[in-house]
């Protein structure tokens, strides 16, 4: 709970390679605002609530590639139809997809 609080930038990459590294093993399910950790998911779910008729909804689903993309470049606080932060957010998942798929196994089983 809360693993990203009060950190970002740089730790916040180390803290995603963590965790990716402990997805290799197990399962991760990790709640972030951070996009930096976001981007070495290797699914992206959106959850959502709303109110209908009186009752709280909350609505999970599957992002696709350019939803994730979207996602990302929102949490960077860059507007998602701007090409800056889009270009941004499509940099950092393509950095931790690349690490995922290149870093060495460790001892433990891990990256």
């Amino acid at each position: 709970d809360e693993i990203d609080a009060g950190i970002g930038g740089q730790t916040a990459v180390v803290v995603g390679r963590k965790i990716a590294n402990l997805a290799r093993q197990r399962q991760v399910i990790c709640v972030t605002h951070l996009p930096q950790l976001a981007a070495f998911a290797d699914h992206h779910y959106s959850v959502r609530k709303y109110i209908e008729a009186g009752r709280t909804r909350t609505e999970v689903s599957l992002m696709g590639q350019e939803e994730q993309v979207a996602e990302i470049a929102g949490m960077f606080g860059g507007d998602t139809g701007r090409k800056t932060a889009g270009a941004l957010a499509r940099e950092t998942i393509e950095a931790s997809r690349s690490w995922k798929a290149t870093s060495p196994v460790n001892e433990r089983g891990g990256r």
